[in-house]
């Protein structure tokens, strides 16, 4: 289960670092993280139907 003690949310915790804070701007949500080989990710999530017009 996720959220029990040894379980997958736990298993995560201990294997990835974030790297930074989490960057919310509304229509797009960013976030950094290093997997245990030092490799950087970043994860992004774009909600189009948010996305200011000009």
């Amino acid at each position: 289960m996720l959220g029990r003690p040894g379980g997958i949310a736990t298993q995560y915790r201990r294997w990835w670092r974030f790297t930074g804070e989490p960057q919310d701007l509304g229509f797009m949500y960013r976030r950094e993280f290093a997997d245990p080989d030092g490799n950087l990710w970043q994860v992004l999530h774009l909600d189009p139907t948010a996305v200011p017009t000009a």
